[in-house]
């Protein structure tokens, strides 16, 4: 599948969530943006994320024919790995919230 057919949007949410993946060994330090607001921010890609994979999922199952259906599986594959992403790397952070 070209990677154009991807629209604008999920292009944004895929590379704000993986953006935060990768800021995520800078968190909890003394900036304002890595210490406070990033880690705010995950909450909403944890939520988001998977509610994309069921749209997805909902969309594939119509009847819209074979590109389409090729399409949807891409996206939800894509998304699946970003939010695995985003887990593995923001769960060492979270855990040591947790256990303080």
């Amino acid at each position: 599948m070209p990677l154009r057919q991807i629209n604008f949007l999920r292009w944004c949410h895929l590379g704000l969530a993986l953006g935060a993946a990768l800021a995520a060994p800078f968190a909890g330090g003394g900036s304002l943006v890595f210490g406070t607001v990033i880690p705010a921010l995950m909450p909403v890609f944890f939520f988001t994320l998977p509610l994309d994979i069921t749209m997805c999922w909902v969309k594939k199952n119509e009847p819209l024919g074979r590109e389409s259906e090729r399409r949807y599986r891409f996206l939800i594959s894509a998304n699946c790995i970003a939010l695995l992403i985003l887990l593995l790397a923001w769960l060492p952070f979270f855990m040591r919230l947790l256990l303080r």
